[in-house]
């Protein structure tokens, strides 16, 4: 599954669409009418959403692919989790803030 968000000047929300794969969005993109006297967009999800836009308001177009997304996550909160790890040993092995997790009490230095 993928997700398309898209950047306009002037607004604090994005526009996001959904699809089911690669495929139908990249089909959405082709499909989407761009005439020679108008630089209006209309995309159409997979989901029922319809966007509309001018090419000179566009500021960006995000493309993400949700399933890889996911690993990404993972993998953040297994960083993070690895960190918030390392961070407690450290502050259990600190002579001035070992007390907070019960490590090394204050003046009492080995």
């Amino acid at each position: 599954m993928f997700t398309k968000t898209i950047t306009l000047k002037g607004s604090r929300h994005q526009i996001v669409l959904g699809y089911k794969s690669m495929e139908t969005m990249t089909s959405a993109m082709r499909e989407a009418p761009i005439t020679p006297d108008s630089d209006h967009i209309r995309l159409k999800d997979d989901f029922g959403q319809t966007a509309y836009y001018t090419q000179d308001n566009l500021v960006s177009v995000v493309v993400t692919d949700l399933d890889a997304h996911e690993d990404l996550r993972v993998a953040r909160s297994i960083a993070e989790a690895r960190a918030q790890s390392a961070f407690q040993t450290a502050l259990g092995q600190d002579p001035t803030l070992g007390f907070l997790v019960g490590g090394v009490k204050p003046g009492l230095v080995p």
